[in-house]
Order: C-alpha cells, then structure tokens, then sequence
C-alpha cells in the first residue's frame, strides 16, 4: 500500500476502532475482531473476515504498509461503516473522496 494512502488508512482505522470501542486504536483479539466483523455486517451487509480485521490493524499499529493490500471494496465497506454512506457508489470513489478528505486535512 502505498504512503499516502496508508495514512489515509490508518486513519480510517483508528475512526472505526474509536466508533466501535470507544477507545483508542489497539491490537485486535479474537474476540473484538469478531465484535467488529459483526458490527460491519450488521451495518452494511458486507461480511469482512475477523482474520482481515485483525490483520489490518497489526498492519496500522505496526506501521507495516507492505503487509497489506486491501481491495476497493473493502476500502469502501469500512468507509460505508464509518460514515453510514450510500453503499450504491463506485468502492473506488467511495474510498478515494475519504482518502482525499484525510489527506487534504494531513497536508
């Protein structure tokens, strides 16, 4: 993954943790990967695997970009999550107006 778009991502992850939790960003278990995988289905009816989960945010905490590739839909249904948006938009533009909102409020 590249830079800029795992800022974007770390962000996006530390939001949905923040949202889902009430805390901040930290190591997935077992059993809040699957509170969370569950809350994200139940919100958009897209069912993302607890292991992914987990992974990405392994991948956030560790600040390990390579280790991570995920797809636009997924980008898509997190922001979907996130910001309860309307899921009949194209996963790439959905997750590049988030990426590009974050960004704008990085740089």
């Amino acid at each position: 993954m590249e830079t800029n778009d795992f800022n974007a991502f770390c962000a996006l992850l530390t939001d949905i943790h923040a949202k889902t939790f009430g805390e901040p960003v930290s190591k997935l278990n077992y059993r809040k990967s699957r509170i969370m995988s569950w809350l994200i289905f139940e919100a958009t009816g897209v069912m993302l695997s607890y292991k992914t989960l987990s992974n990405f945010f392994e991948a956030v905490i560790n600040k390990q970009p390579s280790s991570i590739n995920p797809n636009a839909s997924t980008l898509a249904t997190l922001v979907h999550f996130l910001h309860q948006t309307d899921q009949r938009q194209q996963p790439l533009l959905v997750w590049f107006r988030y990426r590009n909102s974050i960004l704008d409020v990085i740089m």
